[in-house]
């Protein structure tokens, strides 16, 4: 069973999908006006990593007067996964952690 701390880590986390840009700014703002979060984690990988970029550049402008947020960290790197077919693809991932001032 998850820890109460554990569970926390994982609300801040925002992983870039099929979702427009819209609704993953919308998700990010209201965790850091409504849930109080001081921190969030974008993870993306393959196609969806210029995604997350852009969802990053929409928070900090949605938040550039009120509460600043920033980067405070980004990383990026690489995955194995295993495609349908069984062959192991490397995929490229993104990590940005904002930061709310």
């Amino acid at each position: 069973m998850e820890s109460k701390k554990e569970s926390k880590k994982k609300k801040n986390i925002t992983f870039i999908g099929e979702k427009s840009i819209t609704e993953y700014v919308r998700g990010i703002a209201t965790q850091f006006t409504h849930k109080k979060e001081k921190e969030m984690i974008i993870k993306a990988r393959g196609n969806n990593m210029e995604k997350a970029i852009k969802v990053c550049e929409q928070v900090k402008e949605k938040f550039s007067k009120e509460k600043p947020v920033i980067i405070k960290d980004a990383k990026i790197g690489r995955e194995k996964l295993v495609s349908k077919d069984g062959k192991d693809k490397d995929v490229q991932t993104i990590e940005i952690k904002l930061k709310q001032k």
